[in-house]
């Protein structure tokens, strides 16, 4: 008997499977055209972070310092970018 209620339960987990994946999925809505801009601004601000963690890694103060102002100068840029599309 508790062979034929793991084979009903077997049996089962695949319609269910089946039954959710013919159900259609909700889409998202469309994309905004983004300002090439601001993703210029935000390739930026990915390549200083990655500076800014290999000045950590090595140590080295003087050039996190540069790195983390240079960071804080883009964010800028970033914020006058989206203010300005707003």
């Amino acid at each position: 008997m508790a062979e034929e209620e793991n084979e009903s339960q077997t049996e089962e987990t695949p319609s269910e499977d089946a039954g959710a994946a013919s159900e259609p999925e909700a889409k998202a809505a469309p994309a905004e055209q983004v300002d090439p801009a601001k993703a210029a601004a935000r390739a930026e601000m990915r390549t200083l972070k990655a500076a800014r963690n290999a000045a950590i890694e090595a140590r080295d103060a003087v050039q996190l310092k540069r790195t983390r102002r240079k960071i804080r100068q883009a964010k800028r840029k970033l914020r006058a970018i989206s203010a300005a599309a707003s």
